[in-house]
């Protein structure tokens, strides 16, 4: 009965952090927190990068299979739609590191790694 059941435990417990922190990730957006954008967006990314579609392939019945599978896709595709925003964000908070310490050419190399990400955001979503 064990083996039955813990599948479904383990789900839930992943299904509730993974619901948590796409919470936390889009208040951070209604409130223009970019550090909190920043956070949630980490934690998000333990469930959607391996952990969360593992656990919930475990599950045997295939309508709730189903239903965590959706819950999957909602979180990764919100988790995607902001990788960009991060990645530019922590550039931008390297660069601005640098620039305090007087490392122009560190800073401006965090610059136009900033400006590739944007680039190539802009060429994925078909803003160019």
């Amino acid at each position: 009965m064990a083996k039955r059941v813990i599948p479904y435990l383990n789900a839930s417990v992943v299904f509730e952090g993974s619901k948590k922190m796409r919470t936390a990730l889009e208040q951070a957006i209604v409130d223009e927190d970019m550090d909190a954008l920043e956070a949630a967006h980490k934690q998000l990314q333990v469930y959607v990068q391996n952990r969360q579609l593992r656990v919930y392939n475990n599950v045997s019945e295939a309508n709730v299979r189903k239903l965590l599978l959706e819950e999957f896709s909602k979180s990764k595709a919100l988790y995607d739609k902001y990788a960009n925003d991060v990645k530019v964000y922590e550039q931008l908070l390297k660069a601005n590191e640098y620039l305090e310490d007087g490392k122009l050419a560190e800073a401006k190399k965090c610059l136009m790694q900033s400006m590739h990400y944007y680039q190539s955001y802009r060429i994925r979503s078909g803003q160019i």
